[in-house]
């Protein structure tokens, strides 16, 4: 993918993926990341 990303392509790229660390990538659009708060 190249060029200017819509928030729809943000989306698809994070579920395309799995995630260590929830990222605010934008407002509203943020890794999921693992379920660790209770670990912290």
């Amino acid at each position: 993918m190249g060029g200017t990303w819509t928030e729809d392509d943000i989306r698809q790229a994070i579920s395309d993926r799995r995630w260590y660390h929830k990222i605010r990538l934008s407002p509203g659009i943020i890794t999921p990341g693992l379920p660790l708060d209770s670990v912290w």
